[in-house]
């Protein structure tokens, strides 16, 4: 009867095997042996850099500033901290998130 030892060491073996193959196998991945292909350009992790929009409207007026929004970032804030604080009030009820008035 096979043991599952000397499974367990076929299976390691057959796998370093696989890996030492695939290794052999597999193409070069340098860089300087890449063919240069003419076709459009892949993906890149960083795009060439586009210059900002001119601050001006064509008609030379400068651009309207955009609204700035404080009470709906606050609302934001007190909505995430509140959930956060719920989540660990009532569904993991952790004791550092029973607070009272007379908590210090």
């Amino acid at each position: 009867m096979i043991q599952p030892v000397e499974i367990m060491q076929t299976a390691r073996r057959l796998a370093a095997v696989a890996l030492v193959a695939a290794a052999l196998a597999a193409r070069s991945a340098r860089a300087q042996d890449a063919p240069l292909s003419p076709g459009p350009p892949r993906l890149r992790l960083f795009p060439e850099a586009v210059p900002p929009p001119s601050p001006k409207d064509p008609g030379g007026a400068p651009a309207p500033k955009r609204e700035k929004r404080f009470w709906m970032a606050a609302g934001e804030l007190l909505g995430l901290e509140v959930v956060s604080w719920g989540f660990n009030r009532y569904v993991m009820d952790q004791g550092y998130a029973h607070i009272r008035s007379t908590t210090s």
